[in-house]
């Protein structure tokens, strides 16, 4: 069996695996998807990364008795900024996964 893990949304409840085989994908389609799953990662990976980075950069920072809350203000915007990079591209994948199939596969994503 082959899946195709759907992440849409930041919450983890929003994530579903859908059945490759059971969509009945054409070989263009699935070539498809493959490219819009390879476009998205591009982007997600190095922003998940810098995310981390920030993150762990922004605890050191939170730690120290001084802090210093601009650069604090700082470090939340560059992470949102990453964080809103990720999930564009999730929305964006999700739309353009759609746009590939057709009404009945849409409708076996969609339940």
């Amino acid at each position: 069996m082959s899946t195709l893990r759907v992440h849409v949304f930041e919450d983890d409840y929003d994530d579903f695996d859908v059945d490759l085989d059971e969509l009945q994908l054409t070989k263009a389609q699935r070539a498809e998807l493959r490219r819009i799953g390879r476009d998205q990662q591009v982007v997600i990976a190095p922003a998940e990364q810098k995310i981390h980075e920030l993150s762990r950069e922004l605890r050191k920072v939170v730690d120290e008795i001084n802090a210093d809350e601009g650069q604090v203000g700082r470090l939340i915007d560059q992470i949102s900024a990453e964080e809103a990079k990720v999930r564009k591209a999730r929305i964006t994948a999700m739309t353009r996964t759609r746009k590939v199939l057709n009404e009945a596969q849409r409708r076996k994503l969609d339940r």
